[in-house]
């Protein structure tokens, strides 16, 4: 169920001096309609994984939203790709 994904950018965020540091991946899923750029976030945490599409955020060629089921997908899904491009910038 892992998907195929084309990684653009990988960054990581230490959240300030409080907040839990993540992962922002920034990538094209290979199954979503091309041109369709989505931002993963990434925390250490096993299972903290949120994907949202970046056309939908901006409202590229829509409307703009961040509404569940609407401009949200399964990070758990996503998490394994993700990992794996977070893994492979850092070395």
């Amino acid at each position: 169920m892992a998907r195929k994904i084309t990684v653009y950018e990988v960054a990581y965020h230490r959240n300030g001096v409080g907040g839990a540091p993540f992962h922002a991946v920034r990538f094209a899923d290979q199954q979503h309609e091309k041109g369709t750029v989505m931002v993963g976030i990434v925390f250490e945490e096993p299972g903290h994984v949120a994907v949202l599409s970046v056309n939908k955020l901006a409202g590229l060629g829509q409307e703009a939203t961040v509404a569940f089921g609407v401009n949200s997908y399964r990070g758990d899904v996503y998490a394994p790709a993700l990992r794996r491009a977070i893994k492979e910038a850092q070395s």
